[in-house]
């Protein structure tokens, strides 16, 4: 099955996609992945998962405003049956503009948080469909977490979410959180719109935040990037015509090497602490690299960890997958640091 949405099979097929070779078929060369980097429990978690699947899309029949809202729904249940149950309170909040979930864990320190933005091609998910990701690093880091339920195209079109993302962050500035307490992350998308908001904030000269994790970041429209034309038959969870499609649903008439939407391009001086992870079969590796580099041309602190034989936003198999919840842990490891002015000094 290769279903033209994001993730919605990602925590399938992004752990088991082949690397095909000429001398191995598309089965050798998984289980030769699998037996290099997962442990037998995964293997088995993730074949039953993908022999509960379909093998074709059963979408694909839908008008394509049809295929979003069934989408939308698809993925929320999905991800919610993924994810282990929450031990810590959510509170679903809105006003000024602003809707998302808090998340609480029990001891967590109530003056620093993390802000987080969901992916989904900005066409759908919520704040609780990452409410896995979210509540683990907020749990893991001893904070607290704010997840956005940004508007989603095509009802709501560039730059909606990404001044909707901002505008979460102001929130946060208002309710009292200093900047140096406060930590953004996201994942696809989400990681778009994490950048997008560094470079408004540096724009408008707003206090930055501490630091940012950036989980398979979608970071550039358009995908021309060299790994879209050597990873497309890795990756099962994207494909090329699935991040076009939801390029031009976003941002129809907008020019996409414009920095603020595509931070491929963006010059990242000044920008807090970087943190990126993405997986090696991903169509869009090209996206995080790109970032990586950029980052370490303008002498921000950036560390950037590749997953090999992983795909796109791998950490949302976090209850079959011991790499997504080191993934996970390195990430709240990330944010104590910055968190307390100790990242990338010497103890």
């Amino acid at each position: 099955m290769k279903m033209p949405f994001l993730f919605l099979v990602t925590v399938v097929v992004c752990l088991t996609a082949p690397l095909f070779a000429a001398d191995e078929d598309a089965a050798a060369v998984q289980n030769r992945v699998w037996s290099q980097y997962l442990d037998s429990e995964e293997q088995a978690a993730l074949t039953r998962m993908a022999e509960s699947m379909p093998d074709e899309d059963p979408l694909a029949e839908l008008s394509p405003e049809d295929k979003i809202k069934a989408m939308r729904f698809i993925v929320r249940q999905f991800t919610a049956a993924l994810a282990p149950p929450l031990t810590m309170p959510t509170e679903t909040v809105s006003r000024d503009g602003v809707a998302g979930v808090w998340f609480t864990p029990a001891g967590a320190a109530p003056d620093k948080v993390v802000l987080y933005y969901h992916g989904g091609g900005f066409i759908y998910g919520d704040a609780m469909t990452a409410e896995a990701i979210v509540g683990t690093l907020a749990e893991k880091a001893g904070i607290r977490g704010f997840s956005l339920d940004y508007p989603l195209a095509p009802e709501a079109t560039y730059p909606a979410a990404h001044d909707n993302a901002v505008a979460a962050y102001e929130m946060l500035l208002r309710d009292g959180f200093k900047p140096e307490n406060i930590v953004l992350a996201g994942d696809s998308a989400g990681g778009n719109l994490v950048l997008g908001t560094l470079l408004r904030l540096r724009e408008r000269h707003i206090p930055l935040p501490a630091g940012a994790f950036l989980l398979s970041p979608w970071t550039l429209l358009g995908g021309k990037e060299e790994s879209v034309e050597l990873k497309q038959h890795l990756d099962q969870g994207v494909t090329l015509e699935a991040v076009t499609m939801m390029g031009c649903t976003y941002a129809p008439d907008h020019d996409w090497t414009d920095p603020l939407l595509s931070p491929f391009y963006a010059d990242l001086t000044g920008l807090p602490p970087l943190l990126i992870h993405v997986g090696s079969h991903e169509l869009l590796l090209d996206d995080a690299v790109a970032v990586a580099r950029n980052a370490a041309l303008a002498d921000v602190p950036v560390t950037l960890r590749v997953w090999p034989g992983y795909g796109h936003v791998f950490q949302y198999a976090y209850t079959v997958s011991a790499a997504a919840r080191k993934s996970l842990d390195d990430g709240a490891r990330f944010f104590r640091e910055v968190l307390s002015g100790t990242h990338f000094r010497a103890e």
